[in-house]
């Protein structure tokens, strides 16, 4: 699994999940703007994946969200907890 930091102004952004070379957004934005990238990529990428099998599979029967703690992003399976497909950490 890739692993990305980014250096921001004192803070260390760490970034992984399956998902992070699918997802071509600007890491280096405050979070809540970069939660809205997110949700309109993520969006855009469940809809293309649901046309295929094996895509179906993986999205179809999820309630799939972007939940924002204080210093990190992630992308869960709302009510059931993490996906593993993106986590944004600021350290």
């Amino acid at each position: 699994m890739k692993v990305k930091v980014i250096n921001l102004d004192g803070i260390k952004r760490i970034v992984f999940g399956e998902l992070i070379d699918e997802l071509d957004v600007d890491y280096k934005q405050d979070l809540k703007k970069l939660k809205e990238d997110l949700d309109l990529a993520l969006e855009t990428w469940i809809e293309l994946n649901q046309t295929k099998p094996l895509g179906f599979l993986k999205t179809g029967f999820k309630k799939i969200k972007i939940h924002q703690g204080s210093n990190h992003l992630e992308i869960v399976n709302d009510g059931v907890g993490t996906l593993g497909w993106l986590m944004v950490q600021d350290n």
